[in-house]
């Protein structure tokens, strides 16, 4: 399966925007994406100036993949699929092709992949987890006062 990485823009924010996922994860945090928008850009930035791609498999968006060029120094990813298609093995193929997106489009020479997942998002720890990610850090959330996990994938 090949997939397609596409600069975000507003029609795939809009189609995102309307994603429900379950009561680990009610929805995507899409604020920045949509900020970024009425500021007037057409390639769309998300939360801490990621850059933002739609996962296109054809003509349907199926995913989110976000870069994030330095969070607490390290540069982390973000994932998420549309909530029709969870649990029906499309997550590793997704993560295998945004890992290698990322390589390609942003010249990546870590040692490491990292990433930052809510400690109540069951489901996408586990998804980590069984992909090969590790726990290597936990922090408090400043604004809401929940915990977070930092994981790191060994390339």
């Amino acid at each position: 399966m090949s997939y397609i990485f596409i600069p975000m823009n507003i029609d795939c924010l809009e189609i995102m925007e309307k994603w429900k996922f379950n009561q680990y994860f009610p929805k995507l945090d899409m604020s920045a994406y949509r900020k970024s928008y009425e500021d007037g850009n057409r390639i769309l930035s998300g939360p801490s100036g990621c850059e933002g791609f739609a996962v296109m498999d054809r003509e349907s968006l199926i995913g989110l993949f976000e870069y994030y060029p330095d969070i607490d120094g390290k540069p982390e990813i973000g994932l998420a699929l549309s909530p029709d298609l969870i649990y029906q093995g499309l997550g590793k193929k997704v993560m295998d092709a945004g890992i290698i997106h990322l390589l390609k489009y942003n010249q990546y020479d870590e040692s490491y992949i990292y990433l930052t997942v809510s400690a109540e998002n069951i489901p996408g720890i586990k998804f980590y987890m069984k992909y090969g990610f590790s726990k290597y850090k936990e922090v408090k959330n400043g604004e809401e006062e929940i915990t977070d996990y930092k994981m790191k994938y060994k390339l």
